[in-house]
């Protein structure tokens, strides 16, 4: 893997710069047919003796995440093996990302969603839609516990 490193940040984070960094920030790459440097980085650190059609069949809709949150990093020790929603929560929890009210393309409030859970049962759903101007389905996500749920603070 060393071939890869050129540049160790005070991060610890390898960015190599044999490769062209996208503007997302990852660095893409054809081998062994990976498309993304650090998936086949973290590969060959952890291949379990896979071949890499073996490999990717076993880690079907997992993700490679980084620990450091830079894209571009090929550091070993940043980066493991997920799924979506791990990384995800993590995003979440290290306060990257927009939620609820803080997201602008909010249509709805966290007390809104507590006045929906309060009358679930007393109102149907389509009064609650059509009174909050939202989808029918996400009243019943919110009657449901499965969104709008209070999510910790990020970190200031």
């Amino acid at each position: 893997m060393s071939e890869w490193i050129s540049v160790k940040d005070v991060n610890g984070c390898h960015i190599p710069d044999k490769y062209k960094i996208q503007p997302t920030g990852y660095i893409s790459c054809k081998k062994d047919g990976f498309c993304k440097l650090h998936r086949y980085v973290f590969y060959k650190n952890n291949s379990e003796n896979l071949s890499p059609d073996e490999w990717r069949t076993k880690h079907h809709r997992k993700v490679i995440m980084h620990s450091c949150d830079n894209p571009s990093c090929v550091n070993p020790a940043h980066l493991k093996i997920g799924t979506q929603i791990d990384n995800i929560k993590d995003r979440v929890k290290k306060g990257r990302c927009a939620y609820y009210e803080s997201n602008g393309n909010h249509k709805l409030t966290m007390k809104d969603a507590e006045f929906i859970r309060y009358y679930h049962g007393k109102r149907t759903v389509r009064e609650l839609s059509e009174f909050f101007n939202v989808n029918r389905k996400t009243i019943q996500q919110i009657q449901l516990n499965k969104s709008w749920q209070p999510l910790p603070e990020p970190p200031k």
